[in-house]
């Protein structure tokens, strides 16, 4: 019994030492990478992908089952849906479950429990008109190129077309102030119809409103004022 016990702690020992010996010589040679250097491309095809790519442009029914991150880091997963406006907001432990296999690759319009939004307000003539930042503008864009999310709206009845982009703080080399929980918006209005407008922007919430005002009166179809809201 003791002559087997010895044997099984003489094999331990030189079997661990056998391991560690591998190991010092598999460290002494160089690392073969499992993607080799040259990967027979022609150079044809290595100039394409430095080809400056197409921007994709949604638009339509497309809008309908969009949604980007831009929340932040710890901010609950705040989605920005095609249309512009704020949805799946997922705090104070609301999980949604989102299904199995195929079911979780299902297609649908994201939940929008946030109160938020934005309008534009237009003096003209002596009548004031109003528009929603959303699917009922008119026109609706989005083109998503994470971090930023670019939504534009236009409609021919309108005398401004607005471009708004929205993002989560997405700063490289700084961490800190890109785990930031904040969203960012960023509106730009542009006159379209060739006479002085006094446009605003309003916070279409129930929180307090907030106008801004453009910087001056634009009488050239082609000047533009941008508004920037702050951290939400």
């Amino acid at each position: 019994m003791k002559k087997l016990c010895v044997a099984f702690i003489a094999l331990i020992v030189f079997g661990s030492v056998a391991i560690l010996q591998g190991m010092a010589h598999a460290a002494d040679e160089p690392q073969k990478h499992l993607v080799p250097a040259d990967k027979g491309l022609s150079k044809q095809t290595i100039e394409r992908l430095y080809e400056r790519g197409k921007r994709q442009v949604y638009a339509g029914k497309d809008l309908e089952t969009i949604g980007m991150p831009v929340g932040g880091i710890g901010a609950g997963q705040l989605y920005l849906r095609g249309d512009g406006t704020l949805a799946c907001w997922q705090i104070f432990n609301r999980h949604i479950f989102s299904g199995y296999g195929s079911q979780n690759y299902r297609t649908y319009r994201p939940d929008s429990p946030v109160d938020s939004g934005f309008a534009v307000i237009v003096e003209k003539d002596g009548k004031t008109l109003a528009k929603t930042l959303d699917r009922d503008f008119g026109t609706v864009e989005f083109a998503g190129e994470y971090p930023l999310g670019l939504v534009r709206y236009r409609d021919e009845g309108f005398p401004l077309s607005i471009s708004m982009q929205a993002s989560s703080p997405f700063i490289p080399l700084n961490a800190k102030d890109s785990a930031l929980p904040a969203t960012l918006f960023s509106v730009t209005v542009r006159n379209t119809s060739g006479q002085a407008v006094r446009a605003g922007l309003v916070d279409g919430s129930k929180t307090p409103c907030l106008l801004i005002q453009p910087r001056r009166c634009m009488r050239c179809a082609e000047a533009s004022s941008s508004v920037k809201t702050g951290a939400r």
